[in-house]
């Protein structure tokens, strides 16, 4: 099994790329693959379900222990996750059976005991049984990876009630569906 991520940044637009793979055929060493997909900047909602961290994050500390994603169905209708693509050479990823509406389950991923270290980038897929078959890409990051922050401004010394908002964690967003040609 071989694992292609296909990055369209910002697009929201059609995206097709063409990847050249070298095959053990020796008729046919090399094959072109084609991949095409309409990309989505953003849905207006993140049904079926909301998963908080928006990204598995390991660094060399705590290489030994378990991640925990929380997935909450905001749907009216009952959801099961199931795999699109697990990278289950470097991790182990257990997800939750059905979660009934308004209920939360857990992802669990936890790096593979024999994985060689490295700083190394891949992403998990899964799809939720809801009527568009709607799909959630999870980065997974393991290593020292820098993250830098936008610089916020200074905050004004008088703040009205009305200005305030409670910080929380993005939660991730829905990557396609049936209808959306991501297949």
């Amino acid at each position: 099994m071989i694992g292609i991520s296909l990055k369209v940044g910002r697009a929201v637009r059609h995206v097709s790329k063409s990847p050249r793979v070298t095959t053990s055929d020796p008729e046919k060493k090399q094959t072109r693959l084609k991949l095409s997909v309409d990309a989505v900047a953003a849905f207006d909602s993140t049904m079926p379900v909301t998963i908080a961290p928006e990204r598995v994050s390991i660094p060399p500390e705590k290489k030994t222990d378990q991640f925990r994603l929380a997935v909450k169905n905001v749907s009216s209708e009952p959801v099961t996750p199931r795999p699109v693509f697990i990278p289950d050479d470097i991790v182990d990823v257990k997800l939750p059976r059905k979660i009934a509406p308004g209920e939360e389950g857990t992802i669990l991923v936890k790096l593979k005991d024999d994985y060689e270290w490295k700083n190394y980038k891949t992403s998990l897929t899964i799809v939720m049984s809801d009527e568009n078959l709607t799909r959630y890409t999870i980065p997974v990051e393991i290593g020292t990876f820098v993250r830098t922050k936008a610089k916020t401004p200074a905050k004004p010394k008088t703040v009205s009630s009305s200005t305030t908002t409670k910080k929380t964690d993005s939660p991730i967003r829905p990557t396609g569906s049936k209808g959306s040609g991501s297949n």
